[in-house]
């Protein structure tokens, strides 16, 4: 009686897990990101916050992770992170178009400069063009207050980027679930990406 009631109990908390999981989202919060090309490359990116919230229902909070720049790196090169996972798969637009990311608030501002003013202003109109594409796909209740951009031309001596952002965005727990199965599967040499598209996951609601 007692390995039954076990047995009930194991049962009932896997599928609340699963029940959870499948209606769990993570924000992501990234603050004071800065980024200047004209500074050495390790110190091209200054110090920056990143908040993970684990979201039931994309509204009540049940977990909530903070990382700061020297200790995301220190966790995304651990030797034995990258034995089980490649992070420059995770990059490849054939993996991000399974996360399907949304954003809830931008903060974006980024200053360009070329060796000469028209390829400079011929690349600010196509960084501009290609982010507002980007995000009209990617928002669901705009709210101008929420969402604010600008790229623009320095016009300097040498060529350089300078960006500064703040960003809320968030994704379904399951969809990185996925994209960490495939990983897992490529790393393995049994994944086919040619049947990817045709897999179809329980949790999974586009």
């Amino acid at each position: 009686m007692i390995v039954f009631w076990i047995v009930i109990g194991f049962v009932f908390f896997i599928s609340f897990l699963i029940f959870i999981i499948c209606l769990s989202y993570v924000e992501i919060e990234v603050k004071k990101f800065k980024f200047n090309s004209n500074y050495e490359k390790d110190k091209r990116v200054e110090d920056y916050l990143i908040y993970m919230r684990f979201k039931f229902l994309n509204k009540i909070t049940w977990m909530k992770l903070e990382y700061k720049k020297t200790k995301k790196h220190k966790i995304f090169n651990h030797k034995m992170i990258n034995k089980v996972i490649d992070f420059k798969d995770v990059l490849r637009i054939r993996y991000l178009k399974y996360l399907n990311p949304k954003v809830d608030k931008i903060d974006l501002n980024v200053k360009l400069d070329s060796f000469d003013t028209v390829t400079t202003s011929l690349e600010v109109g196509i960084v501009s063009i290609i982010l507002s594409i980007i995000l009209a796909n990617r928002i669901d209740n705009y709210n101008s207050k929420n969402y604010n951009y600008s790229i623009t031309p320095i016009y300097g001596e040498q060529p350089q980027i300078l960006i500064t952002l703040n960003c809320i965005f968030n994704v379904k727990l399951v969809h990185i679930i996925n994209i960490v199965y495939m990983l897992l599967k490529k790393r393995s040499g049994k994944y086919d990406e040619r049947t990817s598209d045709r897999r179809t996951y329980a949790c999974r609601n586009e």
